[in-house]
C-alpha cells in the first residue's frame, strides 16, 4: 500500500499552493487501486493534512 500525505497550515493560499495541491491529488486519484482521500486538522486548528 502507498500513502501520500500533504501537510499545510490554514491561511490564504496562493496560486502555486493550489496548483501543487491539485497536482498531488490528481496523481493520487490516477494511481491504480486508489482508495480515497481523508482530510484532518489538528485540535488547535493550526495544521491540516490530507492522506491519499
Amino acid at each position: 500500500m502507498i500513502c501520500a500525505m500533504f501537510h499545510w497550515q490554514p491561511g490564504e493560499y496562493d496560486e502555486e499552493f493550489n496548483r501543487l495541491k491539485a497536482a498531488i491529488e490528481s496523481v493520487a486519484r490516477a494511481s491504480p487501486g486508489f482508495l480515497g482521500v481523508e482530510t484532518w486538522h489538528s485540535s488547535d486548528g493550526r495544521r491540516r493534512w490530507a492522506h491519499y
